[in-house]
């Protein structure tokens, strides 16, 4: 009798230790989700005709992003970037600050994660 308790006990434990996994995944994809939404809605932001670049910047500077556009997208690529485990002292050692080296590892992140689908 004893030992049918404990392997009912065990079992609910193991089912209950499961079911923490389970929502702890959860919970995770959501933020994932929530934060490559942000930066899709930075990116359609930055998109917007009053944020397009004039003639003479065009010419000056090409296709690079101005730097008005860039800080429309540096706080959600930061938080993109985070929520994938690199911490902020990894960001800063990795970029040295250079906002161009972050905007191009959070586009990289969220083409690889908006390409799964």
């Amino acid at each position: 009798m004893a030992l049918l308790s404990l392997l009912i006990m065990s079992c609910s434990n193991e089912s209950e230790t499961s079911l923490t996994e389970e929502t702890f995944e959860q919970s995770a994809k959501q933020v994932n989700l929530s934060v490559t939404e942000n930066f899709r809605k930075a990116i359609n932001e930055m998109n917007q005709p009053k944020y397009h670049p004039t003639k003479e910047y065009t010419e000056k500077y090409g296709s690079e992003l101005s730097p008005e556009r860039k800080q429309i997208l540096l706080e959600p690529a930061k938080e993109l970037i985070y929520s994938t485990g690199i911490d902020e002292r990894a960001l800063q050692n990795e970029s040295n600050g250079d906002i161009n080296i972050i905007l191009n590892k959070a586009f990289e992140i969220y083409i690889s994660q908006t390409s799964k689908k």
